[in-house]
């Protein structure tokens, strides 16, 4: 009998993905490729064009990955938490995900941006540069660590799989990405760049989120020095690249051998590096690139797989506006970002971060009691708009309960909770809640004063027709 269960079981599941395949098929997009990127024994990444049902027309990235040899496995994941609402802002939208046998086929937005890599070819390696990229990147890799149960590991963080779009980072290229399996020994070795790769990825264990902490640290090396780090980032590999102690202490302790010695969390390296950056800037090497090289233009997408669409800073701003009209909608796109915010805004961010992490907990406390307060404003406002419908005073008594029901929820309830949204300090909010932070600023704040004026809006308009205002 419980043989009997158990197939029913395995048949039900087999029924269950037939039809999500077929109805996958039914829907799927007529994509026609422009050109291929890069081709290996277990990818193809072509650049694409077609009108999605999620999107608008455009262009778009394809991958056909092998998942038969462990490619590409976390795209299903990152898939499935997108249609739930809980994907990370870090990475690029998915617009189709299917399998057919082996090969597993996913489309995703088209990303203007330039790579970290042509950043530190425009502008140079140096102090500023750690400021603009590593914080933000620090917050995006333990956003793909925390948004996952088990963690989504990336594998094979470099300076070309690093985008930086509106001034923040976006990861892409998760073909050697995967999820931390309990009890495994060991993972596939199929998939890593050598000089970014942790041990454990060359057979000695299971990677785990410490193994994309290392990549960090070698990436800070790079941001740093404009070079591709040593296999070995020791003391004396830093001492000679001219880095200063703390950022010594930083890297090194990020690349050691041993996961153990390393920093426990891609939180634990954003903590020390906001501490280390103020000697950065007098014991880090100056900027080794200046002005904008041709090669820093790049291309579409660079050699691995990565996109970087004549990304130089200073060229990205114009050829995004008509980037971002190819953008999907559903989810916000990233390419609706502008490529680049302007270095001194990122400068000022990376101080206000060091100061609020020297002030972190009467900051955190302040925070509290700011959202606190405003709780308890709303649900004054709140308690008093339904006290003025269910017992109305004696002016609001002549009036028909319908419009008592419009009047208070729109002003004292829609229009009130907007004005207290906009106030509220929104770190925890967006971190229980990707959708919203995936918003931006700009777009989050033009809505909640759309339902503001909206909440008034109705009321005044409803009450004028019916002639009761």
């Amino acid at each position: 009998m419980i043989l009997a269960m158990e197939r029913s079981d395995d048949i039900a599941e087999f029924h269950g993905e037939l039809d999500e395949f077929l109805a996958s098929a039914a829907s799927a997009t007529t994509w026609h490729v422009e050109r291929v990127i890069k081709q290996s024994d277990f990818e193809t990444t072509e650049l694409v064009r077609g009108d999605p049902r999620e999107g608008s027309s455009g262009r778009y990235i394809r991958k056909r990955l092998d998942v038969g040899v462990g490619a590409g496995c976390a795209y299903i994941a990152l898939w499935n938490a997108q249609r739930k609402g809980s994907c990370p802002a870090c990475v690029p939208r998915l617009v189709e995900c299917s399998r057919n046998d082996d090969e597993l086929t996913v489309v995703m937005e088209y990303v203007d941006g330039c790579t970290v890599r042509a950043l530190v070819a425009a502008i140079g390696a140096g102090s500023k540069t750690a400021e603009l990229v590593m914080p933000g990147l620090c917050d995006a890799v333990a956003m793909l660590h925390e948004s996952f149960d088990p963690p989504l590991i990336h594998r094979d963080l470099k300076p070309s799989n690093v985008l930086m779009c509106g001034g923040m980072p976006v990861i892409i290229d998760f073909g050697s990405a995967r999820q931390w399996r309990e009890g495994a020994d060991a993972d596939t070795t199929h998939f890593i760049t050598r000089r970014y790769a942790p041990p454990e990825q060359f057979g000695f264990g299971q990677t785990d989120v410490r193994s994309d902490v290392y990549a960090l640290g070698k990436l800070l090396y790079f941001c740093l020095v404009g070079e591709d780090p040593p296999n070995v980032c020791d003391r004396q590999a830093c001492e000679r690249a001219g880095l200063s102690p703390k950022a010594c202490e930083v890297v090194c302790r990020a690349c050691a051998f041993d996961p153990d010695a390393r920093y426990r969390s891609a939180r634990e390296v954003r903590r020390a590096l906001l501490d280390a950056l103020g000697p950065f800037g007098g014991g880090g090497r100056a900027p080794i690139g200046t002005g904008t090289p041709e090669h820093a233009r790049g291309f579409a997408w660079d050699l691995s797989g990565d996109i970087a669409s004549n990304s130089h800073p200073a060229a990205v701003a114009k050829e995004h506006e008509a980037s971002a009209r190819a953008s999907s909608a559903g989810r916000p796109s990233i390419a609706g970002r502008s490529p680049m915010s302007p270095l001194w805004w990122n400068s000022l961010r990376a101080r206000w971060e060091r100061f609020a992490l020297r002030f972190e907990r009467p900051l955190r406390w302040v925070s509290v009691l700011w959202n606190g307060w405003i709780y308890c404003g709303f649900s004054v406002f709140f308690i008093g708009s339904v006290n003025a419908i269910v017992s109305p005073n004696a002016h609001d008594a002549l009036l028909p309960l319908w419009f008592r029901v419009i009047e208070y929820v729109g002003v004292g309830m829609v229009s009130m909770g907007s004005l207290c949204y906009l106030m509220l300090y929104k770190a925890r909010i967006h971190a229980r809640v990707p959708v919203l932070a995936r918003l931006g600023r700009v777009k989050e704040s033009a809505w909640a004063i759309a339902l503001f004026a909206m909440g008034i809006a109705v009321p005044l308009v409803v009450g004028m027709i019916s002639g009761l205002l």
